[in-house]
């Protein structure tokens, strides 16, 4: 037994405060009848192992539960439009909630070039500590890339439907200068925003 709070306790505080709900947690003990596996999964549990173990088990389940946070890193990062709605497997929707709301404070910001992590921290009402280390840890992203990579995509779906000028798109996507948009498009694309267009229109 842990001293002043249980596993399931401790698990349960970790998954309810969205700072640290992205975090695995393995509950490894000794209780091992049905009730105390359910009120531990329930309480947001990634693995309930009890003892005593197989080694070979708990290193399976480490090797899943890392397996599926790659996953979700990978799905998390994707910047779908459809980020926000919870996959039926998905057992922890304050992360795709979380995510879904970062989404839409940037996508209603998109074209605002002074828009930047500190306004994004206080639209989440988190810490700019907190918002990184949550942000980093779901998408792989710190802020200031998740937000450049949300216009640069915003600025690629611009080039494939409209037929602005690239300056309009480029101010469209809150880019204030249309060079440093230029150079920042071809590192991720690897393509000019004009060569981009053409391809896409082939």
């Amino acid at each position: 037994m842990m001293p002043e709070m249980g596993g399931d306790e401790l698990c349960a505080s970790v998954k309810s405060d969205i700072e640290t709900s992205h975090i695995p947690v393995m509950l490894l003990t000794a209780l091992g009848d049905e009730k105390d596996m359910l009120e531990g999964l329930e309480n947001g549990a990634d693995a309930y192992i009890t003892k005593p173990f197989s080694i070979n088990v708990l290193r399976a389940n480490i090797r899943n539960i890392l397996a599926n946070r790659a996953l979700l890193k990978r799905a998390y990062a994707g910047l779908e439009d459809g980020v926000g709605q919870v996959p039926p497997d998905c057992h922890n929707t304050r992360d795709w909630k979380f995510m879904a709301s970062v989404r839409e404070c940037v996508m209603k910001n998109i074209d605002n070039p002074g828009f930047c992590v500190d306004m994004l921290c206080g639209m989440q009402n988190m810490s700019r500590t907190g918002f990184f280390n949550k942000l980093k840890a779901l998408t792989g992203h710190a802020p200031a890339d998740y937000i450049r990579s949300m216009r640069l995509q915003y600025a690629a779906q611009l080039l494939r439907e409209k037929d602005c000028s690239i300056t309009e798109i480029s101010d469209d996507s809150g880019f204030s200068d249309v060079r440093y948009f230029r150079e920042v498009f071809r590192k991720y694309y690897g393509m000019s925003p004009s060569e981009y267009r053409n391809s896409m229109r082939g």
